[in-house]
This record gives C-alpha cells, structure tokens and sequence, in this order.
C-alpha cells in the first residue's frame, strides 16, 4: 500500500496541531468508554456464575437477577449442558433473557437488562457511535427483534424492579424494527449513533419493547409451548464518531528492550487500527499488527504509521518514531530542566532562538543532535550558550518534524520537538 502525499500532509497537520497544544483524547479520554466490554476482566471464578463476577456489569434489578456469566474458567464455554456458543473474543461473554411469556413465565414478565457504569461520564454534543453484538441461545423458542440500548443518569439506580418491561425508558440505538434475530451461532452486531446530553453515566442493553410490540420468530418448535427469548451478549462498546487515530509520543528504546505504542487494547478500538511500519522510501509496509496499542522492540529507529477506521467513521490516521539513536542515555540530571529550556520560534524558519534559566545545566560546552522524523542524524554541533542565549541556524534543513537532542558534559540529556515550516 503506497503512503501518499496526501498521508503525508495528513500526519504533518496531526504533528502541528501537537506542537500548539490540541488534545486529541489519546490519553485523557478513553476509547471505548464501556466499562470491560468483552467481559474478559473478572473479579473472580469460583460460586455461582453470576454476572456480577465480570467487572464493570451488573443486573439492572437486583432483586431479580438472573443474568448469567459464561467464561471459560467455570467450564460452560463453549457449551454449558443445554447450549453451544463460543464468546465473540476472548473466553468470556454474559446471557440474559430479553422476552418470557407464559405458560413457562409468571403473568408479570420476567426480562434482564445489563447495566454497565461507564469509564467517564459522557461529553455533550458529542456524537458516540454504539454497536453490540447479540446470538439467541439454542433452547430458545423465538427469535426477536427487541434489542436496544439505553444511555442514563445515576437515576437508573432508583429503579427497583425492573424484570419487565419499562415504557419510562427510551433507548438511544434501538434495532431496526421487524429485524429479527434468530441466529443461535454467529453473532449479529446491533449498532447506532446518537448525540450525548452530557449526564450519561450508565448504559442498558436489554429490550425496552412492550411484549405486544416484539415481533418474533419461532426458532425452536421442541420448547413450545413455552415462549421465551434468552440472548448472548458479548463486545459492546461506545466510541466518539470524532475519535482521531493515536500512535502514542515519540520514544526511545535499549537495542534488545520494547517498548508500547499507541493506546490500550480494548473491543472494536483494537479491530479498528492497522499498524504499519514507514519505509525508507515513503512506502508502507505490510500490516504487522492489528490493534489499538503494541509493544514493538526495533533494532533501528523505526516510524510506526497506524491507520484507523471506525465501522460508523473515516479514516485516521498517527504515527510515532521508535528512536535507536538515544540507546543508554541516562535521563535528565535536574527535575524541571526541560521545563525551563526554550526553542522558538516554533513552528521555525531558518533559525531559533534557544533560551534557557539552567545555562549551568549546559556547561562550558554541550551538545545539539538534530534527527529528523525517520530518526536520522542531520545536523551535529557543539554548542554554547553565552548569557543564557543562542541563535542556532538550521535553513540547512528541509521542512518538516525534527527532534532536538541536547547533551550536556555530564552526559545526560533532554529533547525538544521542533516544525520547520517557510510557507
């Protein structure tokens, strides 16, 4: 796959927008913001298999809970004595029911809803792309249309009985009506947008349709008379539509040592992002890994490039330079030296202007380093700096992205980041 010119524009805009200071919710902001979305994260696999044993989820109702968790470590995946599934990923995935009628449910319905706390608290006016994925279990009688999600405020934990159906609620992504899921193998992805209010906290995925208005389909002829519904649910997740790719700071790395790029593995994030490396010539690589974040361990300076598409989004793209050039340097000698050394100006032109309150940290005689955005050496100095000042040349240099490393005689360092642009 060629990296073009207009890759290449892209990645200088995502850099620039770094130098002034723009957060692109790489680190502050989760990905997906569904609290353990695979149910992989347990708290513990011994009793009862309930779902509260899996981390981030409960039962709406737990007075009438009935919601079960399935994993490998209690021995019921792939199949438990009456039903046969595999979990999406992972080893993990939680069952509920979604419709029960009588005769082999009481006249009040007897229904689930999976409730999760959310990572943070959602942002208002931001748009959230939502999908889940959802299987029928093999003893169930009807397959139904009846999915749908619903995203709220801690009044949620007011509702104290809730196994059946709850008209107060309005789901924000409701499956489309009369798409009925009958399949009891493969996993159907139920999934929508909406626009957050701000005070979301919580999410619910369970059916909010009345029983007279979830159509079905008869699945099972064995279990009739009985009519009911049990669902698998496994990787649900809630990503903001305008999340941009993120590749992780630049770093350096001991030959033989690795180190992690990019953001934490989590559901649909990870089969979103294709990693690639950056060819001498401009070229990308094969794709070596897909995920959201990796450990790497280069034996020379490597440019990572990750490319990210969001099932409901374009494509994003960042990349990170692994450095092999800083191999066994000791870390700055003084707390709070990088903070009081300057590099203007910056974006720069033809030469800057370092300034610094810590010229005893430079010594009679230190030294610059510049690399460019593949890690190579372009330029090598000495350097002094004479009443806490120097103007450094550099219309040497072609536009683009560099890295300033300064050494001082003690041999420890620190690094700038610097644009040159003369547009």
């Amino acid at each position: 796959m060629p990296f073009t010119k207009t890759h290449t524009n892209v990645i200088k805009y995502l850099v620039l927008l770094c130098f002034l200071g723009i957060s692109f919710f790489g680190k502050s902001q989760p990905a997906n913001y569904v609290t353990n979305g695979s149910f992989e994260e347990k708290y513990s696999c011994t009793g009862f298999n309930m779902i509260e044993l899996s981390k981030g989820w409960l039962s709406i109702d737990s007075l009438h809970s009935a919601l079960y968790y399935y994993c490998d470590c209690f021995q019921n995946v792939p199949f438990d004595g009456s039903n046969f599934q595999y979990p999406k990923t992972g080893s993990c995935y939680g069952e509920g029911t979604l419709l029960c009628l009588p005769p082999n449910c009481s006249t009040q319905n007897s229904r689930n809803y999976f409730k999760n706390r959310l990572k943070k608290q959602l942002t208002a006016g931001r748009t959230y792309c939502v999908r889940f994925f959802v299987n029928i279990t093999n003893y169930s009688t009807y397959g139904i249309d009846g999915f749908g999600a619903y995203f709220g405020n801690a009044t949620i934990d007011t509702i104290t009985q809730a196994n059946f159906y709850l008209p107060y609620l309005a789901p924000q992504i409701i499956n489309a009506n009369n798409n009925i899921i009958i399949d009891t193998l493969n996993w159907t992805a139920i999934s929508g947008t909406f626009i957050a209010t701000g005070y979301e906290k919580y999410m619910l995925i369970g059916n909010f349709k009345s029983d007279q208005n979830t159509n079905k389909t008869l699945v099972n002829p064995s279990g009739l008379p009985n009519i009911y519904c049990d669902i698998s649910l496994d990787d649900a997740s809630c990503i903001p539509i305008d999340l941009e790719a993120y590749a992780g700071p630049n770093k350096s790395c001991i030959v033989g040592d690795s180190v992690f790029i990019g953001r934490e593995p989590d559901v649909e994030i990870d089969e979103s992002c294709v990693w690639y490396k950056l060819n001498s010539n401009g070229s990308l690589s094969n794709p070596i890994d897909t995920v959201a974040g990796m450990y790497v361990k280069p034996i020379t300076t490597t440019t990572y490039v990750v490319r990210q598409q969001l099932w409901c989004s374009g494509v994003k793209w960042d990349t990170v330079v692994v450095y092999q050039d800083f191999v066994g340097l000791p870390p700055v000698s003084s707390s709070g030296v990088e903070n009081d050394i300057w590099v203007y100006p910056n974006p720069a032109q033809n030469q800057i202007d370092i300034q610094t309150t810590q010229a005893s940290w430079f010594g009679a005689n230190s030294r610059l380093s510049i690399y460019n955005h593949l890690g190579a050496l372009m330029k090598e100095s000495n350097i002094v700096l004479n009443n806490k000042s120097l103007i450094y040349t550099i219309d040497d240099l072609n536009e683009g992205v560099y890295t300033l490393l300064f050494r001082n005689p003690d041999g420890a360092y620190l690094t700038k980041r610097l644009l040159i642009s003369r547009k």
